[in-house]
């Protein structure tokens, strides 16, 4: 605790330097120009060749030369080897990992994405977690998925691409088709590394948030704050969830039979309106419940199965926190008001599911049991 201070300036300065220099931000913003400059030009020049009909064929062949040349100097090359043989086929497009939008260009909430800041209101220097402006974040977002609907888009024009390139118009060489249609592949290729590093950044902004959230809950430590029993606490989380996983299933599962039954019986049957009407509050509230508990142990929900990998059990969290053992709590308390509730509609006989060893309900019906445990743990 007493290095984080040094620590939180060095980070500071390690960001600074890799993100934030203004050269940097230049060279960024002028990349991103020159490629918005081409793409200008681009569109012009055709759209006016098509309409020329004085047009040369010349005049289009030096106007696809120029954009060669445009396209060459901004990195794309038109060698076949500049793609991996792994990914030139169809199929390696469709077998890349899916990417999830990142969790911090999701609409902001509290907390929900972050900027390292030195607080300097306390004597102790260290990590905040900032939510951003919801402006930003949500035109970020916005820009997320135009830019993966966009590629989606290319994929199916490469497709359309390799047809056209058998039967092509005599203004062009085969040559011609030959480069454009390898730079083309280069720029889809080029798509999918930008794809794979937003979705490693999207990872690594996932932990670093983490470990924001746990910097200040040792701070917090440090500060005469009792942390929870680490092992007990982490454990019954861990148990808690795998319970509440199969609840759910279970209660969506007893939804659909009772909506059948309800539909067969045309609302007249009372008994079954009421169960049905108790399973479905039973199942808000426990999918509530689901929530707290993934929120600490799988990240936000929200950040798809690219942030969940790295949860494991009986590992994650690192650390436990004060906010996580209340949460625990609050689950164990709702699992036995969900259990009451049930047990005041259904008839004796499904009660007793709740005394059979490894049903969901039998989880949550013995859950709070956890409270003692925790309290016994060293």
């Amino acid at each position: 605790h007493a290095r984080l201070p040094a620590l939180t300036r060095k980070l500071q300065g390690v960001v600074q330097g890799v993100l934030l220099e203004a050269h940097l931000r230049e060279r960024r913003s002028r990349g991103a120009q020159f490629v918005e400059d081409v793409c200008a030009e681009v569109i012009e020049r055709s759209k006016e060749l098509r309409t020329n009909k004085k047009a040369t064929r010349m005049q289009k062949r030096n106007a696809l030369t120029y954009l060669m040349r445009a396209l060459s100097k901004a990195g794309v090359s038109h060698h076949k080897a500049a793609v991996p043989a792994s990914q030139r086929s169809l199929m390696a497009w469709y077998l890349q990992p899916a990417l999830d939008v990142p969790a911090l260009l999701l609409e902001p909430t509290s907390g929900s994405t972050t900027i390292l800041m030195e607080d300097t209101t306390t004597a102790t220097a260290h990590l905040r977690v900032e939510a951003l402006p919801p402006p930003v974040a949500l035109a970020a977002g916005a820009a997320f998925q135009k830019a993966g609907a966009y590629y989606f888009r290319c994929m199916a024009r490469m497709q359309r691409l390799w047809e056209l390139a058998t039967s092509f118009s005599r203004d062009v060489s085969a040559r011609d088709v030959e480069m454009s249609t390898h730079m083309c592949e280069h720029l889809l290729y080029l798509q999918r590394r930008m794809r794979r590093m937003l979705g490693r950044l999207a990872r690594e902004h996932a932990s670093l948030n983490v470990t924001c959230s746990l910097l200040g809950a040792l701070e917090g430590a440090g500060g005469g704050r009792r942390m929870p029993p680490q092992a007990a606490v982490r454990g019954h989380l861990w148990s808690q969830k795998t319970a509440l996983d199969a609840a759910c299933q279970v209660g969506t599962e007893a939804a659909l039979l009772l909506e059948a039954v309800a539909e067969v019986h045309s609302g007249r049957s009372t008994a079954a309106v009421r169960a049905l009407t108790a399973v479905r509050t039973a199942n808000r509230q426990l999918a509530q419940c689901k929530a707290r508990a993934d929120h600490y142990l799988l990240g936000d929900g929200r950040g798809g199965a690219a942030q969940q990998a790295g949860a494991v059990p009986g590992v994650t969290p690192l650390v436990i926190t004060p906010e996580m053992q209340s949460s625990l709590e609050a689950n164990f308390a709702a699992g036995r008001a969900v259990l009451a509730e049930l047990h005041a509609v259904f008839p004796p006989p499904l009660n007793a599911a709740a005394c059979i060893p490894g049903t969901p309900l039998a989880l949550l019906h013995h859950a709070g049991g956890g409270d003692k445990a925790m309290e016994d743990a060293p």
